[in-house]
């Protein structure tokens, strides 16, 4: 028990710097935050969802109470999805250990076997991925089901093989890679439970009827795994490279030894593994090798009876997900999918761990091999364990090793696109434009940001034609016609984005604008009526969208925020809030989207219609100069500007900053002065 303990607890403590990482961003936020019946947490209404809804192509209903789970529990952060992954992880290590040791009754051969395998640098994809927690919630269920099986086997009743058949069945509502598991308890029953021989002649297969007989459940419920696979991921099947049968059975023997390989010697590791397509040649050579192991295993079969289980289980397990079989080409060979398939490698260790303690001095040798591999191991997960902390820090990585990869350069383009760097992310959902209709949505949103409506809006249009469109591609299509001061253009997908976007208050304030820059007076009053029964208090006028522009401009959206001003000022010429605002932003921003002397001309228009010299709109003036170079100008006004204020009035401390730089002939930049500017109340 102590040893099982400590299996569990080293491997908790190995992943447990993951507990910090954030949201990788391939699918986390899809499969979690941006799934709402997730980030609304455990409710009745979201349980039947879940069990009623085939969701991002999985008909997973317990992954997905699981991940509600963690949303009631930690909330809406990465922390607690890590902390779960995790500690399912670990518990499948204990777990791990428990069965080997009921199989060899050797506890130290257990332990290493069940460390090998927890700690394996392997691992690390299915423990840290937050959307992989399909692997370790199916694999405890399917190590509870190894477990059951021990019991049944042990005193078989119809209650113990229930229990099996529901375990198998909770694994498949988590990942249905479950399917493989009455062919494995074939092979336990082989070797090391030996409830039957090797069939190995004629007499022998009579053995095996009564085996087989009372697996027909398992067998019914693998028969509904395969089929429900193959329907909910039809989309996929559609869209697979067209290749040949022999060309797909081409594909299975390299792919297996290239796990084998990472598994053996894991070094350059990736998330996704370039896809090429292996000669003849060297398919025939995989194919042959691969043979000649097993049936040098079968030879072997009764001197080193798990040599041949090991094998067959790692070729039974990975059967369903192997190249060639499976439909996805994203990744040659995720190191994800040995998850299970790798039990049956440790299975074969702890027998060679048990045979080797017949020789003299065997057990001490294989003791302290065993404890270097485990350390080498861990040793490589510690080093390979910190480029999951972020996409930051994995994605060069990626690029390096699957450089044309879309799902990559899709999580590039996000991170990118997060930091403020739109047009660093535009090549990168170029790239990822072929995967799917949302990633053509990041890159319309790309292009918006970057200030180029025109490229945007045909690509928005071929998304919004799009079969599965999400709500994203009508509320794009609608910004690039505003972009372009296309507003009548712009009602239509913006109305269809906010029926799609319930309680979602931006496809709302884009209408309101649409309908104002329109000319039609009732549907920005209907747009606000909506906006005030959802509780959207910023834009309840034309001044709340100027003010939400402005917010959009200071984030360091300029280019997305412009075009409302320039298509606004013309329409609005006595409207004192957007000019004076104009022509601030643009005096105070690095590199604006227009040249100082707009910002100029814009805040000499704002003083003329307020027919006097209020200090905020001289403060603006002044910071128009400057940025202009006129500092002596810029000088004389800000000190008018002071004059006119009481000395205890917050804006005379900001002026005040502003007049040294004007001094020393430097313009106010306020992206570099963060809180310096007070907003006093317009006349």
């Amino acid at each position: 028990m102590l040893l099982a303990l400590l299996t569990g607890l080293v491997t908790f403590a190995l992943f447990a710097p993951a507990l910090d990482y954030g949201f990788i961003d391939i699918d986390d936020v899809q499969y979690t935050i941006e799934t709402p019946h997730v980030a609304g947490g455990l409710s009745l209404a979201n349980i039947r969802w879940a069990f009623t809804t085939v969701h991002e192509s999985w008909y997973s209903p317990l992954l997905w109470i699981s991940f509600m789970v963690d949303s009631s529990i930690f909330g809406p952060g990465p922390f607690g999805y890590h902390f779960t992954n995790l500690l399912l992880h670990a518990a499948n290590a204990l777990l791990l250990f428990w069965i080997l040791f009921r199989l060899f009754h050797a506890p130290l051969a257990a332990f290493f076997a069940a460390a090998l395998w927890s700690l394996h640098p392997l691992r690390v994809e299915s423990v840290v991925w937050i959307a992989e927690r399909k692997d370790v919630l199916s694999g405890f269920f399917f190590l509870l089901a190894l477990f059951a099986y021990l019991r049944y086997a042990g005193h078989p009743s119809r209650t113990r093989l229930a229990a099996v058949a529901l375990a198998m069945a909770a694994g498949m509502l988590s990942k249905t890679i479950l399917v493989v598991l009455p062919p494995l308890l074939l092979l336990l029953d082989a070797w090391p439970l030996r409830r039957a021989r090797f069939p190995d002649s004629r007499g022998r297969w009579a053995a095996w009827r009564p085996l087989l007989t009372e697996k027909i459940p398992l067998f019914l419920l693998m028969m509904a795994g395969i089929v429900l696979t193959l329907w909910t991921h039809r989309a996929a099947h559609s869209n697979a490279p067209p290749m040949s049968p022999i060309g797909r059975l081409g594909l299975i023997a390299p792919t297996v030894f290239a796990h084998l390989r990472q598994i053996l010697w894991p070094t350059r590791l990736s998330m996704f593994y370039p896809v090429d397509y292996p000669s003849a040649v060297m398919a025939i050579f995989a194919l042959v090798a691969m043979l000649i192991a097993l049936v040098t295993a079968w030879r072997l079969r009764q001197q080193l009876p798990g040599m041949l289980v090991g094998l067959l289980w790692f070729g039974i397990a990975l059967a369903p997900v192997v190249r060639g079989i499976r439909f996805d080409e994203q990744s040659a060979y995720p190191d994800r999918y040995t998850y299970l398939p790798a039990i049956g490698l440790s299975l074969a260790f702890a027998s060679l761990y048990v045979a080797a303690g017949r020789f003299r001095r065997g057990r001490l040798a294989a003791a302290v091999l065993s404890s270097l591999l485990v350390a080498a191991c861990g040793f490589r997960t510690v080093r390979y364990l910190p480029l999951w902390k972020s996409p930051e820090t994995l994605g060069p990585v990626l690029l390096r090793q699957a450089p044309e990869n879309p799902l990559v350069n899709n999580m590039m383009g996000k991170w990118l696109a997060a930091k403020g760097r739109p047009e660093d992310a535009i090549p990168h959902f170029q790239k990822a434009k072929r995967w799917n209709v949302q990633a053509t949505c990041n890159l319309v949103t790309a292009l918006l940001h970057a200030g180029r409506p025109d490229e945007a809006l045909p690509l928005a249009m071929e998304a919004c034609t799009h079969p599965d469109a999400p709500p994203d591609a009508f509320l794009a299509l609608g910004i690039s016609f505003l972009q372009l001061d296309r507003a009548a253009d712009a009602v239509v997908p913006l109305d269809r984005a906010a029926n799609l976007m319930p309680g979602h208050p931006l496809p709302w304030q884009m209408l309101y604008r649409a309908h104002v820059e329109s000319g039609n007076p009732s549907g920005a009053e209907k747009a606000l009526r909506t906006l005030r029964r959802m509780n959207a208090l910023d834009v309840q006028d034309f001044d709340g969208l100027t003010r939400l522009y402005v917010r959009t401009w200071r984030a360091g959206d300029a280019r997305l925020a412009w075009p409302f001003f320039a298509n606004n000022l013309p329409r609005r010429p006595t409207d004192i809030l957007l000019h004076n605002s104009a022509a601030w932003l643009l005096a105070t921003t690095e590199n604006p989207p227009a040249p100082p002397a707009e910002a100029v001309r814009l805040a000499q228009i704002a003083l003329a219609v307020a027919g006097h010299n209020h200090s905020s709109l001289l403060d603006t003036l002044a910071a128009a100069h400057a940025a202009h170079g006129d500092f002596e100008t810029a000088i004389q006004i800000a000190t008018d500007a002071m004059a006119q204020l009481h000395p205890a009035d917050p804006l005379q401390a900001s002026i005040q900053l502003r007049l040294s730089l004007y001094r020393r002939h430097e313009p106010y930049r306020e992206s570099t002065h963060a809180g310096n500017r007070v907003q006093p109340a317009l006349p």
